[in-house]
């Protein structure tokens, strides 16, 4: 953000039992420094969000970033709209589901953003992937099905390097891995074990389904 554009008034969400979505609000918050104008914690599993809606509302936020799951994200959504609310809101990755846009309800999902790691439907070269899992489970694949089998032959590349299951061997075939083959792109860890490249990106609900919307290269 450019400091010849006004500054957008904005605010991170999440639930209070999940120190994942906790984690996410909280860089996002650091992230953003006064452009965050209120981090707001909500109970799970609850039914009414009306009084976290109105202390969000009372701010003036013109960006809503929602950082849990899509039950409580679903509810959130519609109220918030349902409260007049017109700005942008997006949810973080565990609000990817169909369900959200069902909880939601189609009107107030529309346009809704949301930041993803690459999804079976979002992968180009992939279709063939995508048929061969139909084929096999007789099902579509989840969004997080292609991060499972990649990472099952991640693992099975490092038993294989290390020539067994020993841990501290395993570890080390692993710390070595260098441009190993994923649909994200080649495989690199970082000396603190986290990967070089997220592989993030933002897709944006269209007609009740997630698309993409920008793959952040």
């Amino acid at each position: 953000m450019t400091r010849s554009r006004p500054r957008r008034r904005r605010t991170s969400w999440s639930p209070r039992e999940s120190t994942y979505s906790k984690d996410i609000a909280l860089r996002t918050q650091a992230s953003l420094g006064s452009s965050a104008v209120i981090v707001e914690a909500v109970t799970p599993k609850e039914s009414d969000y009306s009084a976290n809606i109105t202390n969000v509302l009372a701010k003036k936020p013109d960006f809503v970033y929602w950082t849990g799951y899509f039950q409580e994200g679903g509810l959130i959504v519609r109220q918030l709209r349902q409260a007049g609310y017109k700005g942008s809101i997006m949810v973080g990755d565990g609000s990817v589901s169909p369900k959200l846009v069902e909880i939601a309800g189609d009107e107030a999902a529309e346009g809704l953003y949301a930041t993803m790691t690459q999804t079976p439907d979002t992968l180009r070269g992939a279709e063939g992937w995508v048929e061969a899992y139909r084929k096999k489970f007789n099902a579509e694949p989840g969004p997080y099905s292609n991060q499972a089998y990649d990472a099952v032959r991640l693992a099975a590349e490092a038993v294989t390097k290390a020539g067994g299951t020993d841990g501290a061997k395993v570890i080390g075939a692993l710390e070595a891995i260098d441009g190993f083959p994923m649909f994200s792109g080649p495989l690199r860890f970082t000396p603190e074990h986290t990967l070089t490249g997220g592989g993030f990106q933002i897709l944006v609900v269209k007609n009740g389904v997630f698309a993409l919307q920008d793959a952040l290269k």
